[in-house]
């Protein structure tokens, strides 16, 4: 996975990549674009590793205001991990 270094900071550099619209166009390649707005989502699977660390499958729907009759979908797979005890 690449890293830009931006003169603004990474906050823009995300509002810039992902958040421009149409968010629709192009999606392939900039897929958490699809996790800005959501018609729903549902988790698919979860597996746990020990007591720090689970993978989850989430399918979710997305919202495009320009397309609101658009139908999408998008699986992603996250992988979470206990940064330290509580």
């Amino acid at each position: 996975h690449e890293v830009h270094a931006s003169s603004a900071g990474s906050l823009a550099r995300f509002k810039w990549t992902i958040r421009r619209e149409p968010r629709w166009r192009h999606i392939g390649g900039r897929p958490m674009a699809a996790l800005y707005q959501l018609y729903r989502w549902e988790v698919l699977s979860q597996m746990a590793f020990g007591d720090s660390k689970f993978v989850a499958r989430v399918k979710v729907f997305p919202f495009f205001p320009d397309a609101p009759t658009c139908e999408s979908e998008a699986t992603f797979t996250w992988t979470l991990s206990r940064l330290c005890d509580a």
